[in-house]
């Protein structure tokens, strides 16, 4: 483990003498990486699982009153 943290240390400054737009490749190329591998442990979710999901938000909120001021602030 000691190595692991020696070795990050290592690569983060090598890292910091990148110009700035090579170390914003790098992120993001370490970005991709890491949450692509996120992408493939979890499990699909299916549309029927998220029913229901956020309804507390709308609880209160009279549908039509909602659709009637949103239509309201379209541009004619």
């Amino acid at each position: 483990m000691a190595k692991c943290r020696e070795d990050a240390k290592e690569l983060l400054e090598l890292a910091g003498k990148l110009p700035e737009k090579e170390q914003l490749e790098l992120i993001s190329k370490l970005s991709y990486r890491l949450s692509s591998k996120r992408v493939l442990k979890s499990k699909p979710k299916t549309w029927m699982k998220m029913a229901g999901l956020g309804k507390e938000i709308w609880k209160k909120i009279d549908a039509k009153e909602y659709i009637k001021q949103s239509r309201d602030g379209w541009e004619k």
